[in-house]
């Protein structure tokens, strides 16, 4: 009973009005796999009433999924792109499977950048795309590599170049993806 009132009281990461939850191995979402009546509220204190016990124990079953195969990497990089679609940012993040797993690749957008030139400071807009995808990321036990880049814009520094920059812009990202619920051991 526990574990079903915890599935049931699980929140839908919501971003711009859509919302999108990650769910595990099968590639399913709570979305696919329920009807909206029965989706998790994104109110806080809303229960979610219609949720079926048949239903919350799939859901559990697929938390916390190890992706190994090419056809569950392909499988996540599809549930990722729909949940990159649902957050209505899929022109800020690209999704593609590769050699060693799943990439996803922010990249900045004329009038949405992700950091300020020179600098390490997350955007609004992209700490809004990574406190988002903090709980998706904690549904997936694959380890989690993080790097960041800058441009070729050389820094006025003799101590600090891009590289340092690059070093920081990834720290940055990790910080507001695991203060959201990506463990830090995976990273």
């Amino acid at each position: 009973q526990q574990l079903a009132d915890a599935v049931a009281s699980n929140k839908i990461v919501q971003l711009d009005g859509a919302s999108s939850l990650l769910e595990g191995a099968g590639g399913n979402s709570v979305l696919e796999e329920t009807e909206m009546g029965s989706v998790p509220s994104t109110e806080p204190g809303e229960e979610a009433a219609d949720a079926q016990p048949d239903e919350i124990k799939d859901a559990l079953a697929r938390q916390a999924s190890y992706y190994e195969s090419q056809a569950q990497l392909g499988q996540l990089a599809e549930d990722l792109s729909e949940t990159i679609e649902a957050m209505k940012v899929d022109d800020s993040v690209v999704i593609e499977v590769v050699e060693q797993g799943v990439r996803v690749r922010f990249q900045d957008q004329a009038k949405k950048p992700l950091f300020a030139s020179g600098s390490r400071e997350l955007s609004g807009y992209f700490v809004k795309i990574l406190r988002s995808l903090g709980p998706v990321f904690s549904k997936i036990n694959n380890r989690v590599m993080i790097s960041g880049h800058s441009d070729a814009t050389p820094l006025n520094n003799a101590f600090y170049s891009n590289w340092e920059l690059s070093t920081e812009r990834a720290i940055s990202a990790r910080h507001v993806l695991v203060q959201n619920g990506m463990p830090s051991e995976r990273v």
